[in-house]
């Protein structure tokens, strides 16, 4: 934990943190609990939790109480796949200066030197299956979506969300660099789903006139990324971001000033130099993958512990006398 970072234990936990291995906790003020700092030996405990595991919530043994059952309830790698094997081509859009992408549920207007009209596809989104897309011309059987294999801006690129929910479908990345900016409409939702990383850079802006859910039960700005790999998923900006982020399979880091409101869930998560998530209690509605038999809801079921690795030398040494 870097400075200026926290730990708030609203519940009144015994102890505001439990780590196995070496902790390395920078600030004195922050960094403890009644007077004692986390580098003390009473939080410095492991209690060996099993490493949480990806399941199929259809299996007979599935139950969503069991955490390690529900790391990855949506199975968003086999999902993705069924929603990419639907789509036959691809656009590939980079937003740079004094350039403006303007989308809907219609079409995506994209200024280049000229214009450039992006039209949608329709393809069956497992996220919608149980709150339709608002659609500017009314509902239909399956989801209008833009597929892109990449979406990047640069300088003071800029993008515009309105008339609905979009929904992006990138086979691969997306950017935000320099000082670039995303508005999200009043009653309006940006949907991203993606197979690549998601990169939001200091200098660039995310405005989400509605924050929460709109009309339509959706976050107003979400990201679904299938990513296997390292820092899948990075925040660096100094302004806050609402936003709901669901990559189960890749590292989540969050940095700079600013913060991220909404939700967050990755294989790890790291916030440093003062930034921090705080969760919308307003997400508890949103219902996906699915029609459930109960309301939806999240529940905090317990942390998961990595074992510190034990050297060749150590585990051949004889026992201490």
């Amino acid at each position: 934990m870097q400075w200026s970072t926290f730990i708030t234990n609203s519940q009144g936990e015994a102890l505001d943190i439990m780590y196995g291995g070496s902790g390395d906790f920078k600030d004195t003020y922050n960094n403890q609990q009644d007077g004692v700092h986390y580098s003390d030996s009473k939080f410095n405990v492991n209690p060996n939790v099993e490493p949480i595991t990806v399941a199929d919530p259809t299996a007979p043994d599935y139950d969503p109480t069991n955490p390690d059952t529900s790391c990855d309830p949506l199975i968003l790698p086999e999902k993705m796949t069924d929603i990419t094997d639907q789509v036959s081509s691809y656009s590939s859009v980079s937003i740079g200066p004094t350039q403006q992408f303007k989308l809907n549920t219609e079409k995506g207007f994209f200024s280049s030197g000229g214009s450039q009209v992006i039209l949608p596809s329709l393809a069956d989104i497992f996220l919608f299956n149980s709150k339709a897309q608002n659609q500017a011309n009314g509902s239909n059987s399956k989801e209008y979506i833009f597929a892109l294999d990449r979406l990047k801006m640069t300088s003071d690129g800029k993008m515009e969300v309105s008339g609905g929910d979009v929904i992006l479908l990138i086979d691969g990345d997306f950017s935000m660099e320099g000082d670039t900016s995303l508005t999200i409409k009043k009653d309006s939702s940006l949907t991203v789903l993606l197979t690549g990383k998601v990169n939001i850079g200091a200098g660039a802006k995310v405005i989400t006139e509605q924050e929460g859910l709109t009309t339509s039960g959706h976050p107003s700005l979400s990201f679904y990324s299938s990513f296997n790999g390292v820092n899948g998923v990075q925040f660096s900006g100094a302004a806050n971001l609402y936003a709901a982020i669901y990559a189960p399979l890749t590292t989540v880091k969050l940095s700079g000033s600013g913060e991220l409101f909404g939700s967050v869930r990755g294989s790890t998560i790291t916030a440093t130099g003062g930034s921090g998530a705080h969760y919308d209690a307003g997400l508890l509605q949103v219902q996906n993958g699915g029609t459930p038999a109960s309301s939806a809801r999240i529940v905090f079921l317990g942390w998961s512990y990595k074992t510190a690795e034990t050297t060749e030398e150590e585990s051949e040494a004889p026992p201490a006398e």
